[in-house]
């Protein structure tokens, strides 16, 4: 799965140009309306051209009407920010995880030497956000207070316009919190204002009071998960303590896996064969914050949980178009797509990762115990996959929050990146539609829902409390008691 964190941006249509204050030379490049007419066309027909999901979430009359509003709300020449915003505002209504709108390096690289990131990590809760970690040198805010406005903009209005333009699969909302959890310095800056100075009323307890902070820098403030992806010591990890087994998947992508030296398969043979020579009756799986990866790996970890051959995939889509370019030598790794109706199937073959795994042999050393499966809103992709075909069948009690990918597949595979002519940004629109085999009427547009929702609260944050790992524990230790 292609790296998401930088998936973020703008959702009013009104914001000016006055609102950002510094901007770096490469991006204050401005645009002629009729410019930036052509660009905006342009992506949407990419879009229309080549990606196969759409209208999966979208009429043709609701898409149309949206980006309408786009070259409407574009009444003077505008900046390159500007115009990434809008074109971002554009992707983000595929209701796509995959479909991606950055950036090039430079640019990045450019905007990320200035000071200009809110120097505090945020937690937000419905329309209200809170401060948790205070990296600025000023010792006069405190982890629990509240943040009422940031230069003038009420936090609501903040968090709508966020929630707005953070990509998800279908309506999906807990990814978004979570992403604002992570990465809302970034998101400020690059959806609402590029500034060096951040005026705020906070509210501690019944006080109110105004401050004012100077920015940072990104490498400043960039550590694991917070604004960038960790790098982490074990991708994967099992251990049986009490009589229960506890395993942790951090990523199903194999250069994660790879690069902390360790191999996906003879993990999770261990893992399993270890839990049936021991009779382990209780298993805890930690998939939150896996952001997907290998499909084989997904599909394999998925295996040991059932004891007969399943379904896995129902189908794949492509466009026409894109259909009609698997000739010549793409033959070799790819077989040409089939037309039924109006539709074009994918067809299983050549490339592994991009197979349908329609109908998947079970582990011989599969599961029988009880298994309960952590999730949260940063569960996507291949690893939302796992957790849809899992709750499908029945397989697992699943505690935490509803998963950012969906529960009726999602829109990847061949993920092209492409730059969008004369300025540097950089589009990626996923060739496949990939439908899951789940019953197709059941968590339409969402992810997997929890069994037992446990809700990532402010207090769980300043108490460094694992909620979900202890209402596993509480669940396991209730059934022990009725086994005995």
């Amino acid at each position: 799965m292609k790296k998401i964190i930088t998936l973020i941006m703008l959702t009013s249509l009104t914001i000016s140009a006055s609102a950002d204050e510094i901007l770096p030379k490469s991006l204050r490049k401005k645009y002629p309306i009729d410019s930036a007419f052509l660009l905006i066309d342009d992506l949407v027909g990419e879009l229309k051209k080549s990606h196969p999901g759409i209208y999966r979430y979208n009429s043709k009359e609701e898409f149309s009407r949206f980006t309408d509003s786009i070259k409407e709300s574009v009444n003077d020449s505008i900046t390159l920010i500007e115009l990434y915003r809008k074109l971002k505002m554009i992707t983000t209504k595929t209701k796509c995880l995959h479909t991606d709108l950055r950036l090039s390096d430079s640019q990045s690289e450019e905007l990320n030497s200035y000071p200009n990131l809110l120097p505090l990590q945020v937690y937000v809760a419905g329309a209200r956000a809170f401060i948790v970690r205070n990296l600025s040198a000023d010792t006069d805010l405190l982890e629990g207070d509240e943040l009422l406005s940031i230069n003038e903009r009420p936090i609501p209005e903040i968090i709508n316009q966020l929630i707005a333009v953070i990509p998800s699969d279908g309506f999906n909302r807990s990814l978004k919190y979570r992403a604002m959890y992570l990465q809302f310095p970034l998101w400020y800056r690059n959806a609402i204002n590029v500034t060096e100075h951040f005026d705020l009323v906070v509210k501690r307890n019944s006080k109110i009071f105004k401050i004012a902070l100077k920015g940072r820098k990104f490498p400043e403030l960039a550590g694991n998960w917070f604004l960038k992806e960790p790098v982490r010591e074990k991708v994967l990890d099992f251990r049986i303590e009490n009589n229960i087994g506890f395993l942790a998947i951090h990523s199903f992508a194999k250069t994660d896996i790879k690069r902390a030296g360790q191999n996906f398969r003879k993990f999770i043979d261990q893992a399993f064969t270890a839990l049936g020579e021991q009779k382990i009756k209780h298993l805890v799986v930690d998939l939150r914050d896996n952001t997907g990866g290998s499909d084989p790996n997904a599909v394999y970890f998925t295996s040991h949980f059932f004891d007969q051959s399943f379904h896995y995939g129902d189908k794949t889509l492509v466009t026409k178009e894109i259909a009609k370019q698997i000739k010549g030598i793409y033959r070799i790794f790819y077989k040409k797509p089939v037309q039924k109706d109006s539709l074009w199937y994918w067809q299983d073959g050549r490339v592994k990762d991009l197979n349908t795994f329609a109908v998947v042999k079970n582990a011989k050393n599969n599961y029988k115990g009880k298994s309960y499966i952590l999730i949260n809103g940063f569960c996507m992709s291949s690893c939302a996959n796992v957790t849809a075909i899992l709750a499908h069948n029945r397989k697992s009690i699943f505690i935490g929050q509803e998963t950012g990918g969906g529960y009726q597949g999602n829109n990847s595979g061949m993920l092209p990146e492409e730059p969008i002519s004369n300025t540097g940004l950089l589009v990626t629109v996923p060739l496949q539609a990939y439908y899951l085999a789940v019953k197709p009427t059941v968590n339409v547009g969402r992810g997997t829902l929890p069994d037992y929702t446990v809700n990532f609260s402010l207090q769980g944050i300043m108490n460094g409390q694992d909620a979900e790992a202890g209402k596993a524990i509480e669940l396991i230790e209730q059934s022990m008691k009725h086994e005995h």
